[in-house]
């Protein structure tokens, strides 16, 4: 063959492979199914692989293949992430705050939690001092707030009425008249010996000496109903001199019999200055309605008083809740009153129910029930002229919580609330697994922590219960607190495995 047709052949060669060159047609028919056959073939073995390998598994597989050359060239001696784990420095956990805790099965009750408010007890915290006579107001000895005794003085009146006036004046006129007779008796019984008109005379006298003795019994009856004491009375009669002021005076034999019982809690001591039991500074001054001068009639207010050394809490149930209260009740089970701070309350355990109201609120819908509880003296300060004021540490208004005994759980574990934490629909708590200290490598001491899904049965804002037949077992260690903030720094160690940190958390 000649050059020129060996270079034709060539060239003739050499389009033939040349895309979009001239090409039999027979080449261009087959084309279009060889790629309907590759894609067919890779959707089939895409199914197979989604059938064979769960969601997790084929992103597993997938991150290998991507990260391979990256674990084959690092250094031996580098972290390397493990998903679930957790490796955190010694000078971020001191940071945080984070601490450690055996977990060991425990029993547990669980808790209904149900509006409480402190209120006073009917006709004994709220009282008034009324007067009892007509007159006019000249002295008062107490300032609002201050803390007095019974039988303490707390209004003087001077006594304006006529009614009074007259009463006191008879009862005085028939007490001289007495006297009058008394003294003329032995002579009437001597001259009555001899006979005639002194016999007559001595019968007469006998006769209104005991009409004056009953009337004096009458007057000193109708002035002790009108006001008076006995002593002022006993004073009518003794001295011959008529009441012109009175003392209104704290009202006596009206404190409950029943304080015996006492908060059992620390807390409960707010200060050095708690109620002894024989203290009868338990009254103290809300409210004045007089001043001097006033003048004020018969059964007009004077004066408000408070009596605070035992209150009622009441709670406020809902109708889903009366099983369990109705239950309380009847076997006597005690509840136990939350007050002051949501974040930090005060527990006051051992609250008897006293009762339950037999109607429901019609404003709020709920069933009230009552519990006593005995208050204690807060601040107890004294003027240089005698007068007690004192602070007490629960006040009527106050809001808290009552907690109703519902549901027991036996050998569990009890965990703290900042133990446990969501991670999507799981619970989670953070085993420790080990203390390192790299110190040849010139990196910081950390721990390891694994994380771990529980299984919750019970939690409120205190406390989380968790079966104990899951993966934590009893005697591990764990985190018990903060475990949001690990779960959180797990997840930034996942994102960031294979850069500077290695998986450390700093």
């Amino acid at each position: 063959m000649d050059a020129s047709c060996k270079f034709r052949y060539a060239v003739v060669s050499f389009s033939r492979t040349i895309p979009g060159s001239s090409m039999p047609s027979e080449h261009r028919n087959r084309r279009p199914l060889h790629v309907a056959l590759f894609v067919g073939v890779g959707v089939v073995v895409g199914i197979v692989l989604g059938v064979l390998l769960p969601q997790d598994g084929v992103r597993e597989v997938v991150a290998g293949w991507l990260s391979a050359p990256e674990l084959a060239s690092a250094p031996h001696n580098d972290a390397v992430f493990t998903p679930g784990t957790l490796e955190i420095t010694s000078s971020a956990q001191d940071a945080l705050g984070l601490t450690q805790g055996k977990v060991t099965p425990a029993g547990f009750t669980s808790v209904v939690r149900v509006p409480a408010f402190v209120r006073e007890r009917p006709a004994t915290s709220n009282l008034q001092a009324a007067s009892r006579l007509h007159g006019s107001v000249t002295k008062i000895y107490v300032d609002v707030g201050q803390t007095v005794r019974e039988g303490d003085p707390l209004i003087e009146l001077e006594l304006t009425g006529d009614e009074l006036a007259s009463a006191q004046s008879t009862l005085l006129d028939s007490i001289k008249q007495l006297e009058i007779i008394d003294s003329d008796m032995p002579r009437l019984e001597l001259a009555a010996r001899s006979g005639g008109p002194s016999v007559k005379t001595l019968r007469e006298r006998k006769f209104e000496r005991r009409r004056l003795a009953a009337l004096v019994d009458v007057k000193q009856q109708e002035l002790l109903v009108r006001g008076l004491s006995e002593a002022q009375v006993k004073r009518i009669v003794d001295a011959g001199e008529l009441v012109r002021t009175v003392i209104v005076r704290v009202p006596s034999g009206i404190r409950p019999t029943n304080d015996s019982t006492r908060p059992d809690t620390e807390a409960a001591v707010v200060s050095d200055a708690t109620e002894d039991a024989s203290d009868d500074w338990v009254y103290s001054i809300e409210g004045l309605h007089v001043s001097p001068g006033s003048i004020v009639i018969e059964g007009e207010p004077l004066c408000d008083l408070a009596y605070h050394a035992t209150l009622l809490v009441e709670g406020q149930a809902y109708e889903r809740d009366l099983p369990i209260l109705a239950k309380l009740i009847e076997q006597g089970t005690t509840v136990t009153a939350e007050l002051g701070d949501d974040d930090a309350p005060l527990l006051i355990p051992d609250l008897q129910i006293l009762f339950m109201d037999n109607h429901v609120d019609n404003e709020s819908q709920t069933y009230r029930f009552y519990t006593e509880i005995a208050n204690r003296v807060v601040t107890d300060n004294q003027t240089n002229t005698g007068r007690r004021f004192r602070t007490w540490w629960l006040k009527p208004g106050q809001r808290g919580h009552i907690q109703l005994p519902a549901k027991h759980f036996d050998a569990k574990f009890i965990l703290p609330r900042a133990a446990v934490t969501r991670d999507g629909l799981d619970h989670v708590v953070f085993r420790w697994l080990d203390d390192h200290n790299p110190w040849h490598t010139g990196e910081p001491a950390y721990s390891e922590y694994e994380r771990v899904v529980v299984k919750v049965l019970y939690q409120d804002r205190q406390t989380v219960v968790v079966d104990t037949t899951g993966k934590l077992q009893a005697d591990d260690t764990i985190a018990m607190s903060h475990a949001y903030m690990l779960l959180l720094a797990l997840q930034r160690s996942g994102e960031r495995t294979g850069h500077s940190h290695h998986g450390h958390e700093h």
